[in-house]
């Protein structure tokens, strides 16, 4: 289990060695500006009730700076984001449950030198969370809100406009009017 936690940060860490991100670390130089886990974390409820989405982040660790002397509040402002726009684009189609945010000590979140956040999905052990495990119309606007989430923290972080992918057009007609 330890093994399996640690081989993912150290698989970051060496391959943004040497990087700009990392420039002091002997690696790949892959040039990886964050580190995100999904995980389902265990817990259920005796009733229908949703746990939903914990987001993890560590930031008092290492002088509270990344390996580039980034502040790793970094990561609070990613796990902070994530969990946001989670909330946002989950509740109102999937009356989905965002828990909070933890600013722990925890391997993956720890030993990352870049910023990074860990977001506990959902609960595999509760039948409620599960039911949207399995929906494919979850999964996708789940992991797109990721997407948009990580794609407006990279622009923040830059100072630059992004352009999030639109979605295709579905059930597009033409009607003609006989004006």
């Amino acid at each position: 289990y330890n093994s399996d936690l640690w081989a993912r940060v150290n698989y970051v860490n060496y391959m943004s060695g040497g990087s700009p991100y990392m420039p002091d670390t002997i690696g790949l130089n892959v040039p990886i500006e964050l580190s995100m886990a999904f995980h389902t974390d265990a817990g259920y409820r005796a009733t229908e009730e949703l746990i939903g989405t914990l987001s993890i982040c560590s930031t008092h660790f290492f002088d509270g700076k990344t390996r580039n002397g980034q502040d790793r509040f970094a990561s609070y402002d990613l796990a902070s984001l994530l969990i946001n726009g989670l909330q946002q684009d989950m509740g109102e189609d999937f009356n989905w449950q965002v828990r909070s945010i933890w600013n722990r000590n925890y391997c993956e979140t720890r030993e990352a030198q870049v910023p990074s956040a860990l977001l506990e999905m959902l609960s595999h052990q509760n039948f409620a969370d599960m039911r949207h495990a399995y929906d494919p119309k979850f999964k996708f606007q789940f992991c797109r809100s990721v997407y948009k989430t990580i794609v407006k923290y990279l622009a923040t972080q830059h100072q630059t406009d992004y352009v999030i992918q639109p979605l295709p057009v579905h059930n597009f007609a033409v009607t003609l009017n006989e004006d």
